[in-house]
């Protein structure tokens, strides 16, 4: 949070609005390194994580963003985001999100 010059509470806010990705650990929230480029929030993975956050928990949605997929050629949605192909892993998240409501 010193990084950032922001408060606990704003952190929590950010978390409650989806601004901000965390998983919950024995009371603590942990924040994954791979939504951040430097001291900024990737709003690309955030988009992925909001498209997913109704049909996973927070701990599947952070395996499936580092996970190889085999409609993508073996690469994981980050990968796809790093390469530019947005459109691509914007449509493996809907996919996965069906797939884990039904």
């Amino acid at each position: 949070m010193a990084m950032w010059d922001i408060t606990r509470a704003a952190v929590s806010k950010k978390v409650a609005e989806a601004n901000l990705f965390a998983l919950k650990v024995q009371g603590q929230n942990l924040f994954p390194a791979f939504q951040f480029d430097g001291n900024l929030v990737r709003r690309d993975v955030l988009h992925l994580v909001n498209l997913l956050r109704g049909s996973a928990d927070a701990f599947a949605i952070a395996q499936w963003l580092r996970t190889p997929l085999n409609e993508a050629a073996d690469r994981t949605p980050l990968e796809l985001l790093d390469s530019g192909e947005g459109d691509l892993a914007e449509e493996m998240a809907k996919r996965s999100a069906s797939r884990w409501s039904a």
